[in-house]
């Protein structure tokens, strides 16, 4: 994961693209400040298994908590006491 500043991606926004086409994921900033985070998708993978593994990574980088990866990889799973 690399960082790019919104002033570098407003002079060169095609940076942007070329790390995700490279696979990277990319933490947009401003002022210092994460506002963005752009994460590339390959080629059939589904979005809500592309959220759970940004979700897993990130809180396993200790970059989020535990309710917030809960969020970001989508609806809560329901329990069955069945």
């Amino acid at each position: 994961m690399h960082t790019q500043a919104d002033e570098d991606l407003q002079r060169a926004p095609q940076q942007l693209l070329a790390a995700a086409r490279r696979g990277e994921v990319t933490v947009v900033t401003s002022g210092g400040r994460p506002v963005m985070l752009a994460v590339p998708l390959a080629n059939g993978v589904p979005m809500r298994a592309a959220l759970v593994d940004l979700a897993s990574m990130l809180y396993d980088h200790e970059k989020i908590s535990l309710g917030m990866a809960a969020r970001l990889a989508g609806p809560e799973l329901q329990r069955n006491d069945g």
